[in-house]
């Protein structure tokens, strides 16, 4: 997994997170490259949404919502965010 997202040129940080991703699942290689780029996905909007920029600027959303609809999104974003919050209260 980390190869491959070396050869495509994903910046260490975001394949390192791919990788953590990935490997949680044993599903296929390809399976897993696409759970990963749908977490960064994730990831990318939450940074839009904390940085504060408009949802049209966002290309992380944009991509993902070619990938599923506004309300799965939605969903997927929500799960995101209580991940990340019990996240941060164990490092608190």
């Amino acid at each position: 997994m980390t190869e491959a997202l070396s050869a495509i040129s994903v910046p260490t940080l975001a394949g390192q997170l791919a990788a953590a991703v990935a490997a949680r699942a044993p599903v296929p290689p390809l399976t897993q490259l696409r759970a990963a780029a749908r977490a960064l996905r994730l990831l990318g909007v939450l940074t839009c949404m904390l940085r504060g920029a408009a949802a049209a600027n966002c290309l992380c959303l944009m991509d993902l919502l070619k990938e599923v609809t506004g309300a799965e999104a939605g969903v997927l974003l929500d799960q995101e965010f209580q991940g990340l919050s019990r996240s941060l209260g164990r490092a608190a």
